[in-house]
């Protein structure tokens, strides 16, 4: 089952001693000329979303608030992250539904929302109708998951180029643009890898 939190960022709020580092310019009057007048200087209250250490701050809290707990489901929560999307397994459906509740009291102990739950499980997807997201195709890490078929769908790239030479800087190209975080094709990868690496060392152009 996967989730995601709702806002993540915005949920975080700022020191007030720290916001003055945090501030943008802004046009009081998009109508007149863009002069020292015109312009307002706000201050974030949240953590921003963009910021480099955005994802670190969140990660942290997240860890805080889930080391309070103390318990074995929230140690594996905790390391079942990433950013704001949380994985949640279990081997049957009370299990699924029965971690479902447990994941929404401790992210809502810390004043956040666990949503759009997803899981491969029909009938726990029907139990948690108000939280669950739409659809059967969701993402994990960027990899669609097809949850009635259960399967994973890693994106090959397959360019018609007619009748165009190609090089090996398209060839590293189309390589480099296999999105695949898990590792799952890695041995298909290698293989071009590999196939690249002979181009090389046989001088094609």
């Amino acid at each position: 089952m996967v989730s995601d939190i709702e806002k993540a960022f915005h949920q975080i709020e700022l020191n007030p001693n720290d916001r003055d580092v945090i501030r943008f310019l802004w046009i009081q009057d998009k109508k007149q000329q863009v002069t020292q007048e015109n312009i307002i200087i706000y201050r974030f209250e949240r953590v921003p979303f963009g910021v480099i250490s955005s994802p670190f701050l969140l990660a942290a809290l997240i860890r805080h608030h889930l080391n309070k707990s103390k318990t074995p489901f929230a140690k594996a929560l905790m390391d079942n992250l990433y950013v704001d999307n949380a994985t949640l397994d279990a081997e049957t459906t009370d299990e699924t539904i029965e971690k479902y509740h447990q994941a929404k009291k401790l992210f809502k102990d810390a004043k956040m929302n666990l949503r759009k739950f997803l899981s491969n499980n029909s009938k726990a997807n029907q139990a948690i109708k108000e939280d669950r997201q739409s659809g059967r195709i969701t993402r994990i890490l960027g990899v669609t998951w097809d949850i009635e078929a259960d399967v994973l769908h890693i994106k090959l790239l397959n360019e018609d180029r007619g009748t165009e030479s190609l090089s090996k800087r398209m060839i590293l190209a189309l390589v480099a643009r296999i999105y695949d975080p898990l590792g799952l094709i890695s041995p298909i990868i290698l293989l071009m890898k590999a196939f690249l690496q002979q181009l090389w060392q046989e001088k094609h152009s």
